[in-house]
């Protein structure tokens, strides 16, 4: 199932087996769960592949991750000076504040 082999590809990345923990990211069925992305993003960050760590990122917040979720977890500090990872919280941002582009109120 996806939650094991998210755990599991954490679990190798912290014992060093890089190759091991991106084989297991690669099998995990993502689908449209944005906290199973989130965990994706985090390992990704921890692998040091910040693309495919924002990628997930997006993919999350397309499928209503709210913004305390992306401020909450430490591991997505080091993404948050990327314009990709501002553009996220913008968009969060725009969304939940009346009259704002996003809402049209």
């Amino acid at each position: 199932d996806s939650d094991a082999l998210l755990w599991l590809s954490d679990s190798y990345d912290k014992l060093g087996r890089k190759a091991d923990a991106r084989e297991q990211l690669r099998r995990a069925e993502l689908g449209k769960n944005a906290h199973l992305l989130l965990f994706a993003a985090m390992v990704y960050n921890q692998l040091g592949d910040r693309n495919s760590a924002l990628t997930s990122l997006e993919e999350a917040v397309a499928r209503h991750l709210p913004i305390a979720e992306l401020r909450a977890w430490i591991e997505l500090d080091s993404l948050q000076d990327e314009p990709r990872f501002q553009a996220l919280l913008h968009h969060l941002l725009t969304q939940a504040v009346p009259g704002s582009p996003k809402t049209g109120s």
